[in-house]
């Protein structure tokens, strides 16, 4: 859809040059240069309009799935997200009421359990899911971003090496 458009525009644009700087028309019809330039513009911003609600639609579907998650070897945390502007924010949307997906502390006064994991600050895991948005998001940013996620839940990952005890 993208190329077929892209042609459209390219052709609207080299027949309009065309015909100002011959006085010929290419096809059999005439047109004046405003209709075209019109015509132009209106392919182009009906263009991105249709490539943001598409933005918005991956968004929403990205925002709507990834609402848990954990960094390494960490507890297994939940969120929501809210329209924001704050520091924390991505896409105008940012995780707020993170909590642990099972109770810690109800899960220690059972006998005989045993609790793997360790907490993640706050701060660190609004920046991690932001950098995981951002990463489903962008498909030109993956290369620089994903090796970093990686690092990060290596960091956070006691089981391959000794930092976090």
């Amino acid at each position: 859809m993208k190329n077929f458009i892209l042609g459209i525009v390219s052709s609207l644009i080299a027949s309009g040059l065309y015909w100002v700087l011959t006085s010929k028309l290419v096809w059999t019809y005439s047109m004046q240069l405003w209709i075209w330039l019109l015509l132009t513009l209106i392919l182009y911003f009906a263009y991105k309009l249709w490539k943001y609600f598409m933005f918005q639609y991956k968004l929403h579907c990205v925002l709507s799935e990834y609402k848990e998650g954990s960094m390494g070897d960490s507890y297994l945390y939940t969120w929501e997200y809210k329209k924001s502007k704050g520091n924390y924010s991505v896409y105008g949307y940012e995780p707020y009421c993170i909590r642990l997906k099972y109770d810690v502390k109800e899960n220690l006064s059972k006998s005989n359990t045993f609790i793997c994991g360790h907490d993640v600050p706050e701060d660190t895991l609004k920046r991690f899911i932001q950098l995981n948005i951002v990463c489903m998001m962008n498909k030109k940013l993956q290369p620089t971003i994903f090796p970093t996620l990686e690092y990060l839940n290596y960091t956070q990952d006691s089981s391959k090496h000794g930092i976090i005890h």
